[in-house]
C-alpha cells in the first residue's frame, strides 16, 4: 500500500524522467527515459492508498446479511 507522499513522489520522478527524455539527443537514451516514465507512472496510478477512508470502504459489506 503507499500513501500520498509515496505517490507524489513517482509523479516527480516521471516528470523527471520525462525532463531528460526532452534535453537528451541519444536516441537509446531517450527511449529508456521514456520507458523509465511509462514505469514510474503505471506504479503512481497502480498504487493503492492506505488511508482510513480507503480501508474502511474495501471492508465494506457487498451484501446483505443473511437472515435468520
Amino acid at each position: 500500500m503507499c500513501n500520498a507522499k509515496t505517490i507524489a513522489e513517482c509523479y516527480r520522478r516521471a516528470r523527471e524522467a520525462e525532463q531528460f527524455f526532452e534535453n537528451s539527443t541519444d536516441p537509446v537514451a531517450k527511449n529508456e527515459f521514456r520507458e523509465i516514465q511509462r514505469k514510474w507512472l503505471f506504479i503512481a496510478r497502480n498504487c493503492k492508498c492506505n488511508s482510513e477512508e480507503a480501508w474502511n470502504t474495501s471492508r465494506r459489506r457487498t451484501h446483505a446479511p443473511r437472515k435468520r
